[in-house]
């Protein structure tokens, strides 16, 4: 019934296994893109996991840490009396010092009109930028409710400090800084 040859038989049954191989191969090399297609899918889920775990226990220790300050803070006043006024120009010539800045405070007197809920303060400061922002975190820091206006600084050249006086000591690159600052009163 088969009038092949055995030379054709040879080359029927050899493309019938290429097929088979070449069937194998492609499924073999599906299923490697499979795993790795699954794989990069778990390793995403898995860092998702990771990043979710380590928010957690940062939000864990946040709450933690915000309980422990809350009540720390309840002691501490948010509102400025004015009879303590002197209290918070303290805490800033302090916070300055401890910063390294030089400084200089001054009061700025309310217009007789206006109602005088917050002490209006002007501070001028001197020193290196990166004592400037020590500054700005002690003034955030601040137990008083505050609001800074305006914040201006500009860095110094060699030219400003020789012929200015009040640079004396400072080198270029450090900075003159001027901020209004508004305290709350109590009423």
């Amino acid at each position: 019934m088969n009038n092949y040859s055995p030379k054709n038989k040879i080359i029927i049954e050899g493309a019938i296994s290429g097929l088979v191989v070449l069937i194998l191969l492609a499924a073999i090399v599906f299923a490697f893109g499979l795993v790795k297609t699954r794989g990069e899918a778990f390793l995403v889920q898995k860092k998702a996991m990771e990043n979710f775990y380590s928010d957690w226990r940062n939000f864990e220790k946040a709450q933690g840490d915000y309980q422990k300050f809350s009540f720390e803070m309840a002691g501490y006043p948010i509102l400025l009396n004015e009879k303590e006024s002197v209290k918070l120009i303290e805490a800033l010539e302090t916070a300055a010092g401890q910063s390294g800045l030089r400084q200089e405070i001054s009061v700025l007197n309310p217009k007789p009109e206006e109602e005088k809920n917050s002490l209006k303060l002007q501070l001028y400061l001197r020193g290196s930028f990166p004592n400037l922002m020590k500054f700005l975190v002690s003034l955030e820091n601040l137990t008083y409710l505050n609001n800074v206006k305006a914040l201006n600084f500009t860095r110094l050249s060699q030219k400003e400090i020789e012929q200015n006086l009040e640079f004396k000591g400072l080198s270029a690159g450090d900075v003159n800084a001027s901020i209004s600052l508004e305290a709350f009163l109590q009423k």
